[in-house]
């Protein structure tokens, strides 16, 4: 009797129990674990429908973006092709818009930002170059060409972070390598070296510019020049001097190329840990402004 009264009981309460959470809750005890997913489907869908990153390359890999320490990676900055390595990334204009805002910055947007003033110097430079006398283009026009360009595209990106730290801080031991590159065929070992000598390569990162000559017609719309080498001891004058020559020559070596096709590195290219931009060499501002 005392087993079957307590039977009853617990029927009874349950049946009490589950009216209640119908009628307070909304639910049944029961469909509690199914309501708590679907509170967790809906936030993360707000998520994703109010982050602009995702828009820009990163509904790919949402958890990236997620991540405060990883959503400046998205979208992804490819190391190649050489100068269109940037201009094939997508939503160029909104990553730019969202760097400049001081708000969603990326390395893409960055590289976008510094590619958009290497292709108005490329362009100023041309028409200056094509001046002929008596309007050649004279020291003061190159130089206020140079703070016209400047003033449009690095101006914004300097005000946007002045005083404050554009991505977060990393306090992971990873290290920043940063690379003046001016014509080194040396480049791609340089690089080898780093990974296979540091003691967690996945902690290593490269920013690179790689300041070559490209050769004729390297890529569409460009008809490039004819590389040149530096000047060259071919022997002795008359009077013991050095005589020097300078010579016709392929394009330079891209050590970008050479480190990212390698099988044993090219891991690291594909993980964004190398970052590349391109200048023609005859171009190059020097290694302070390549540093920047």
């Amino acid at each position: 009797l005392a087993l079957a009264l307590s039977i009853q009981f617990l029927i009874v309460f349950s049946w009490h129990h589950r009216r209640h959470d119908a009628a307070v809750l909304g639910r049944v005890a029961g469909d509690g674990r199914r309501q708590i997913a679907l509170e967790e489907a809906a936030g993360e869908a707000a998520f994703l429908d109010e982050n602009p990153l995702l828009a820009m390359g990163g509904a790919a890999n949402p958890g990236m973006v997620r991540d405060p320490t990883k959503a400046h990676l998205v979208p992804h900055l490819p190391p190649l092709p050489p100068v269109l390595n940037t201009r094939g990334i997508q939503n160029a204009d909104a990553l730019v818009a969202g760097t400049l805002s001081g708000d969603h910055p990326t390395i893409a947007g960055v590289s976008l930002i510094l590619d958009r003033f290497l292709t108005a110097m490329h362009g100023s430079n041309a028409e200056l170059a094509s001046r002929k006398p008596p309007n050649r283009a004279k020291r003061d026009d190159v130089h206020e060409a140079f703070a016209r360009i400047a003033r449009e595209h690095l101006a914004p990106l300097d005000a946007a972070y002045r005083g404050r730290s554009m991505f977060p801080i990393r306090d992971d031991g990873s290290i920043f390598l940063s690379l003046a590159s001016f014509r080194d065929h040396l480049l791609g070992d340089t690089l080898k070296g780093a990974f296979d000598q540091a003691r967690n390569p996945d902690r290593l990162f490269i920013g690179a510019i790689v300041q070559n000559c490209l050769g004729l017609d390297p890529y569409p719309g460009e008809p490039g020049v004819q590389c040149r080498t530096g000047a060259q001891v071919v022997g002795k004058g008359p009077n013991g001097r050095d005589q020097t020559k300078v010579s016709d020559a392929p394009p330079d070596r891209n050590g970008i190329e050479e480190f990212c096709t390698s099988p044993g590195h090219k891991k690291y290219c594909d993980a964004g840990q190398v970052r590349a931009l391109y200048l023609h060499e005859n171009e190059s501002l020097g290694p302070s402004m390549a540093r920047y």
